[in-house]
């Protein structure tokens, strides 16, 4: 393996432990954040993490990592 793909082999991993990581942290600050502004109550918002806020994060995430 050459120096070239080792690089790049690690840029890549990198990224994807970005995305990973951004998708948590977003998922984190949607918990403590949205009902602020939402005037929601946190539970509301916790039983809106999976099915709305991760797949949302996650395409974000995906969009922010192929650019």
């Amino acid at each position: 393996m050459d120096d070239r793909t080792k690089k790049n082999t690690a840029t890549a991993m990198l990224s994807v432990i970005d995305y990973v990581v951004m998708t948590a942290v977003m998922l984190l600050w949607n918990y403590l954040v949205t009902p602020i502004y939402q005037g929601m109550p946190r539970s509301a918002i916790a039983d809106m993490l999976v099915p709305v806020f991760l797949p949302f994060n996650a395409v974000k995430g995906g969009m922010n990592l192929a650019a």
